[in-house]
């Protein structure tokens, strides 16, 4: 037997039903709109020039390791990972490392920020875990760049990427900036694996080369370590 419904009340069902894929649409463009204002920020900050702390002027900086890779480690040392990728991706998001006293309960934490207002993953070691870290940056052998002043930093959406992997380390009051060619990505990063302390931060560490397009040998990306 067939049932039928009023006029009425097939029209308020289908006003509803309209009422719901336009509030959905609305979300949806919502947060284009906040993806394309982002990078018409960062188009913009770039056009009316860098930000950055001033380059210091010595030519010695050209060939020579960042002065931070041996300075003594604090709790103002932070070092971060990032590539802006292309416009098709969205897996371009920073991995920082920061010092912590190895009674701080975020040591060996690893924090995911918001996903949407700042999408970075936080990594939290101790002095000598940083000290180790820096010591098999260092045998990379990059060409770094020190300027004055400490850089913050900031999620994606307010970086200014570059074509190459960008390191930036920071202490106090100092900011050091290597680039990797994407080519050589992998193939250096995978040299800093043995230096992280903690099975959870190594699989994070990975997982950031991983969704760079990285091809890493016994790296199962479901398989994530308790903490």
């Amino acid at each position: 037997m067939s049932i039928h419904l009023p006029s009425h009340r097939v029209l308020s069902i289908v006003l509803v039903v309209i009422a719901l894929i336009t509030s959905s649409l609305a979300v949806v463009f919502r947060i284009r709109e906040q993806k394309l204002a982002a990078e018409n920020h960062r188009l913009l900050a770039e056009a009316r020039g860098p930000q950055a702390p001033r380059v210091l002027p010595t030519a010695a900086q050209r060939s020579q390791p960042s002065v931070l890779l041996d300075a003594p480690i604090s709790e103002e040392t932070a070092l971060s990972f990032f590539w802006f990728g292309d416009m098709e991706s969205h897996f371009r998001n920073p991995v920082n490392f920061f010092v912590v006293p190895d009674t701080d309960q975020r040591l060996h934490k690893v924090e995911l920020t918001d996903f949407i207002a700042d999408d970075q993953a936080n990594i939290f070691v101790s002095k000598g875990e940083m000290k180790r870290i820096l010591e098999g940056l260092k045998a990379l052998d990059l060409r770094w760049y020190d300027s004055r002043g400490r850089k913050k930093l900031e999620s994606a959406n307010h970086r200014r990427g570059t074509d190459m992997l960008d390191i930036t380390l920071v202490g106090s009051g100092l900011t050091g900036e290597a680039h990797i060619r994407i080519a050589r990505m992998c193939e250096l990063l995978d040299g800093l694996d043995s230096a992280m302390p903690t099975a959870r931060i190594l699989w994070q560490f990975r997982t950031f080369r991983w969704d760079n397009g990285c091809k890493i040998q016994g790296y199962v990306n479901h398989e994530v370590p308790k903490e």
